[in-house]
């Protein structure tokens, strides 16, 4: 397991960033990808040939997650 400190980004509202911190679950499979996941986010995973873009595409999708939950959130009435 890789702990990675990922997710910065600004609330376009109060204009203040927030940094969250997830644990990463990375696994190589069989057909020679690497597979990223985040057991906090609810469907937040991805996959790569190699571990630099793994990162690059874990960190934009718990970006996406966060603002899927976040839209969410902002739809309760």
């Amino acid at each position: 397991m890789f702990h990675a400190p990922v997710a910065t980004r600004k609330s376009q509202e109060s204009q203040c960033t927030m940094r969250h911190e997830f644990n990463v679950i990375i696994e190589h499979d069989a057909d020679g990808y690497y597979v990223a996941t985040v057991p906090e986010l609810r469907g937040c995973h991805t996959q790569a040939r190699s571990l630099d873009p793994l990162m690059r595409r874990i960190r934009e999708a718990i970006d996406l997650c966060l603002e899927v939950q976040q839209t969410e959130y902002e739809s309760l009435p």
